[in-house]
């Protein structure tokens, strides 16, 4: 895993050339299926009068790294008498918003037989795009896209899609399914990833002898009561006061409460919304399991990464977002 290193040399390629001037900026790792982003000065005033919008970016953060940090393409340019701006976006541009690729499903033509890791294998090769799928498996469980009709980009049909893919075959926690990137070094390969168990080996572990630098967290004001059609359930202990989830009527009250309760289940996972800034893992993947070593026992423990953001330029730096715990199914009263 990448180190802070005292000879950091980030390296900028654009359109596979080295740009061989100063550089500083950050990438933004926001999770939850939303898109990488960076955002870097160039202190070389002549590239504003090249051609730079949609070319293909790489950044690596230091001299000897063979994997790029951040690979996408440029979708953003701001020109200055001192610098110049650049926003990118990964690979997963391709397929996102009104740039990305745009489809129209009817009950003519339709996929309500693909999954959506046949869904995206099929739109990106036909349509001949710079997304690798070499590592793209099926959700778990497996959805498919029946009865999804109309025009959207192909991202937003896979977005809307995989936030109802949930495996509970363990109801006391059940796991997302979340859609990501991964670098061979090669190529971006759009991958889709399920959370893995808060309760698993942690990958890393830090504390203040071992790549932890500091931590802030604060406490979310977590659900404690469902409404659901036919029926409430309520948290046995609400020191904070009543919060509530409220879950559409699906027409069958058994299947009502099960999706109240696991939605409830899902939300208070996110207990603390946790911020560590750390020396080490600066490529570690959005949900690794961590363990923090504190003596803080609110945050002591497993943690799932679902965010990062590194800063890089004269110095280098990076925060960890992090969440925590599963609870019991025992913890609700009828």
């Amino acid at each position: 895993m990448t180190q802070v290193s005292l000879s950091h040399q980030p390296r900028l390629y654009i359109d596979n050339k080295l740009i061989d001037y100063d550089i500083s900026g950050s990438i933004n790792f926001k999770g939850n299926n939303q898109l990488n982003t960076l955002s870097v000065k160039i202190t070389n005033i002549d590239l504003q009068f090249q051609s730079l919008f949609n070319k293909s970016v790489k950044l690596y953060l230091n001299s000897n790294d063979s994997v790029p940090i951040f690979r996408g393409f440029v979708t953003q340019i701001t020109p200055t008498d001192t610098h110049i701006s650049i926003q990118a976006r990964d690979v997963r541009t391709l397929i996102n918003g009104k740039d990305g690729v745009q489809i129209d499903i009817t009950d003519k033509i339709n996929y309500d037989t693909y999954t959506l890791a046949q869904f995206l294998f099929k739109i990106i090769t036909d349509e001949n795009l710079d997304i690798g799928l070499d590592f793209l498996k099926d959700s778990s469980p497996p959805i498919s896209l029946k009865e999804v009709r109309g025009k959207s980009d192909v991202y937003k049909i896979i977005t809307d899609k995989i936030k109802d893919v949930i495996d509970d075959s363990d109801i006391n926690e059940p796991l997302r399914n979340f859609i990501d990137v991964y670098d061979d070094g090669n190529k971006s390969h759009i991958v889709i990833k399920k959370d893995t168990s808060i309760e698993s080996n942690p990958s890393y572990n830090f504390s203040f002898n071992d790549g932890l630098i500091s931590y802030n967290y604060n406490r979310r004001n977590l659900p404690n009561t469902i409404i659901y059609e036919g029926g409430k359930q309520q948290f046995s202990n609400i020191p904070t006061g009543t919060s509530v989830i409220e879950i559409k009527d699906t027409g069958d009250r058994a299947k009502n409460k099960q999706l109240a309760i696991r939605q409830l289940l899902l939300e208070r996972q996110q207990k603390e919304e946790i911020t560590i800034q750390v020396t080490k893992c600066y490529d570690i993947a959005l949900g690794t399991i961590i363990h923090l070593d504190v003596d803080e026992e609110d945050i002591l423990g497993n943690h799932r990464v679902v965010g990062k953001k590194i800063n890089f330029g004269s110095s280098m730096s990076c925060s960890l977002m992090l969440n925590k715990e599963q609870v019991k199914l025992s913890d609700y009263l009828q």
